[in-house]
């Protein structure tokens, strides 16, 4: 339990959906967990996020409003972002 302590502490999760409802309920399950979260519904909302903050994690939908997401991931790799990229 304390491995899962220091990572609440550390930093926090992005979330990248095109969908407010899947957004939203990561989010939520995010908070049961004590883990804080922002929520993104494009990648230009992701890019601003990644561009000002740090992430331990980020969720990114496949199928993001038809977008391209390598470019996305190129894009968060470019502002050296360490986080782990889970792609949902």
């Amino acid at each position: 339990m304390e491995k899962q302590e220091n990572f609440n502490n550390k930093k926090k999760i992005l979330v990248v959906d095109d969908e407010e409802f899947i957004r939203e309920l990561i989010k939520d399950i995010l908070e049961i967990e004590g883990i804080e979260s922002d929520l993104a519904e494009d990648s230009n909302k992701a890019t601003e996020f990644v561009k000002n903050n740090e992430y331990s994690i980020i969720f990114l939908d496949k199928n993001l409003n038809g977008e391209n997401i390598g470019d996305l991931i190129k894009v968060i790799k470019e502002n050296k972002c360490d986080a782990k990229i889970i792609i949902i």
